[in-house]
């Protein structure tokens, strides 16, 4: 594996951490606040309920008619009512499916909303016990559209930081492409010095030493040419009369 590959592997995988642990730090805020919302609102919807439950005295009608009226306004996934003076119990449960609302997404959410109790009394004497739980529907719905807002935002964040990324180490990194260039050419007894030095320490320093390298190795190579040159001379040429000698 390249070092190009390494360090965008290596930073990617950072920037991806890092993105994520913010997104979902974000996510379970934005949860708790809503989770603490709902039950700040049902505490103060069940007072205006045992009120109203109050005036209905126990009778069964009349309360049954007052917890459909409430349950439908939508604010309530249960309300359950119970008589202390009789065996009198009724629920209404929300039990349909929620729409918009994926079921990988509730499963993996799985809200769980805390129940508010109230006694309902008349006077001094107590009627019954009143139990209610906030609509966790229009939590899963909103925590669904913030999550899939995250999301995007997640994916798009991450793409850009990788072209940035892309592009930095496609800059920072040239400088080994001309010094592979040079030491390729040294093959081809081609003597390349690079003078466009980099701005990197410990790229400036290797292209320093490859330079004082090639200027080392091009000194040799002239030298032993020369060499070469005057021995050919002495096989073929008489160093005394300069006639050839064969």
């Amino acid at each position: 594996m390249t070092l190009f590959k390494q360090l965008a592997l290596a930073v990617s995988l950072i920037i991806i951490t890092i993105l994520a642990s913010v997104l979902a730090i974000n996510y379970h805020n934005t949860k708790a606040d809503m989770i603490e919302s709902m039950y700040q609102t049902t505490v103060n919807n069940i007072s205006t309920l045992a009120q109203e439950l109050s005036e209905a005295n126990n009778e069964e009608a009349e309360v049954i008619s007052i917890i459909d009226a409430d349950f439908s306004s939508g604010y309530y996934q249960q309300i359950s009512y119970k008589s202390y003076s009789s065996s009198f119990k009724y629920t209404q449960k929300y039990q349909e499916k929620i729409e918009g609302v994926p079921q990988w997404f509730i499963d993996l959410t799985d809200l769980k909303l805390q129940s508010v109790k109230s006694e309902v009394t008349t006077g001094w004497s107590i009627l019954g016990e009143v139990q209610v739980t906030g609509d966790n529907a229009t939590i899963y719905q909103s925590l669904y559209k913030i999550f899939s807002k995250l999301v995007m935002l997640f994916v798009l964040f991450v793409t850009i930081s990788l072209v940035i990324l892309y592009i930095m180490l496609h800059f920072i990194l040239k400088p080994l492409k001309r010094i592979q260039h040079q030491a390729e050419a040294i093959m081809k007894n081609e003597f390349i010095i690079e003078k466009s030095i980099p701005f990197t320490t410990e790229f400036k320093e290797v292209s320093g030493v490859i330079n004082s390298m090639v200027k080392k190795v091009e000194e040799m190579f002239n030298q032993a040419n020369e060499a070469a040159k005057r021995n050919h001379k002495l096989m073929y040429q008489d160093p005394i009369t300069g006639l050839a000698n064969k």
